[in-house]
């Protein structure tokens, strides 16, 4: 089964990837059958099988992290530039230790890693507790009290006063006369106003666990959307004996409660489940909401780009000026063993030595002087045929200007120029952040002394946008 997946169109509507046309969810996930044939229900283009409503926030698993973690920090154009001029010093012939550039990049990287690491920790730390949360529900026409997580779409919750919603629920009825009931919004928008939400039309009225038992029907809805404020949807119920019309009514935004929100003014609420997991609005919200950058991370990337414009400059300035006064000359093996030769006469060594010392007097010992040298030579050596320089008589023939050379200066000076990018502000900053973030839940003024609990910050990547 696919889920449904969502993403913002050109048009600004939001686009479903998935191929049913909607949902049917059969209450208390009763007379399933009967319901299909009687309400003529196409399942080919409605979903009727659906996810335990099992939240995730976290972005990794132990096996994911190392790979994925690696791939969002060098996705960073700061750290991409570090591992490629890591590669260089390994590539060309680099004065710098590649050694010593890789433990610099090294530990960038698990200082970073670290930090996420722990806020993922955090964050599965929260899921367990919201999956692990203790919800009634009416199953077997019993009321069971499970875990969040088991809770399926079609269940029917019974819910209290202050108690978080764990799923988006249509309401069926309330503890109040006109079926209306409060809820407060604060975890989806920060609002502590409370909202009016009211029970639909045909079921108001069912305000004990057995008259909700006895209701037999099918919500028909949307699919799963991030629209926070939007809702359609009927419902239809029917008796199951022959004969019996079945009665219909209309679902709006003003019968949804959402996941998150927490039910206030109000003893008891019965809701049916209709969204789940990973497939609730506020769920989907999260998972489009983009990859946020604080103020001062904008601000680092538009300063690193222009510190490598300056790099750049400095490159091609030094990579002319290397091939206007500096020259490389070709070290053959005509002058090598033009200066053997020489070296020997000088000490009184005739040719018979030469070719001794050379290794050369026999044909074997001839053939496998070019592996011994690294050079293709003739075999007719002693005899080296000595081409002077014209410019200076004691060097061989300059070396040949090609492009491989012009590239291989370039980004050798590329390596020589890498500390202008400062690689220890991007640790500073990490742990600037972490340390931040640790004294905002540290902070006395933000403890709740009611619910026990201190400030939680989820992620310290903008926590300096606060205030």
């Amino acid at each position: 089964m696919e889920f449904p997946a969502w993403r913002w169109a050109r048009n600004f509507e939001w686009i479903s990837r998935t191929h049913f046309e909607g949902r049917a969810i059969f209450l208390r996930n009763k007379n399933k059958h009967k319901l299909l044939s009687n309400l003529d229900i196409d399942t080919d283009r409605n979903q009727t099988d659906f996810q335990l409503n099992k939240c995730k926030s976290s972005k990794y698993t132990l096996f994911s992290f190392l790979p994925l973690n690696l791939l969002e920090q060098f996705r960073r154009a700061a750290n991409f530039y570090f591992l490629v001029t890591m590669v260089l010093t390994w590539v060309i012939d680099a004065p710098i230790s590649p050694e010593s550039w890789l433990m610099s990049l090294m530990f960038v990287v698990v200082i970073t890693m670290v930090k996420q690491g722990y806020e993922d920790y955090l964050r599965h730390k929260e899921d367990n507790r919201a999956n692990r949360r203790k919800v009634s529900v009416i199953r077997k026409e019993v009321m069971t009290v499970m875990t969040s997580e088991n809770i399926q779409v079609g269940d029917i919750l019974y819910l209290t006063e202050d108690q978080e919603v764990p799923c988006d629920v249509i309401v069926l009825s309330s503890s109040h006369e006109q079926g209306q009931c409060y809820v407060m919004t604060a975890n989806l928008d920060g609002e502590t106003s409370l909202k009016t939400r009211f029970s639909t039309a045909l079921t108001k009225q069912a305000k004990t666990t057995k008259q909700i038992c006895s209701l037999n029907g099918c919500i028909e809805c949307e699919n799963p959307n991030p629209k926070l404020d939007s809702f359609l949807g009927r419902l239809s119920l029917w008796s199951c004996q022959e004969g019996d019309e079945t009665e219909i009514c209309a679902l709006g935004n003003d019968n949804l409660l959402l996941a998150g929100t927490v039910l206030k003014n109000t003893k008891e609420v019965y809701a049916c489940c209709v969204y789940a997991g990973t497939q609730t609005k506020i769920s989907l919200n999260s998972k489009i909401t983009k990859n946020k950058f604080s103020t001062i991370e904008k601000s680092l990337n538009r300063y690193l780009i222009f510190f490598v414009a300056i790099l750049l400059a400095e490159m091609v300035v030094s990579t002319i000026l290397s091939f206007s006064f500096d020259f490389e000359f070709y070290k053959g093996p005509d002058l090598y063993l033009f200066s053997l030769g020489k070296f020997l006469h000088f000490f009184g060594a005739n040719k018979e030595a030469f070719l001794n010392m050379t290794n050369i007097k026999r044909s074997e010992h001839r053939d496998n002087l070019p592996s011994i040298l690294g050079y293709e030579v003739a075999k007719d050596y002693p005899h080296a045929p000595y081409i002077q320089n014209e410019k200076i008589w004691y060097l061989d023939q300059l070396d040949e200007i090609t492009f491989v050379r012009i590239l291989e200066m370039f980004l050798l000076w590329m390596v020589l120029y890498n500390y202008i990018i400062p690689l220890s502000m991007y640790v500073s900053l990490e742990l600037q952040k972490f340390i931040a973030s640790k004294q905002f839940q540290w902070d006395y003024q933000l403890y709740d002394e009611e619910r026990d609990q201190p400030a939680i910050c989820h992620t310290s990547d903008i926590n300096e946008e606060l205030g």
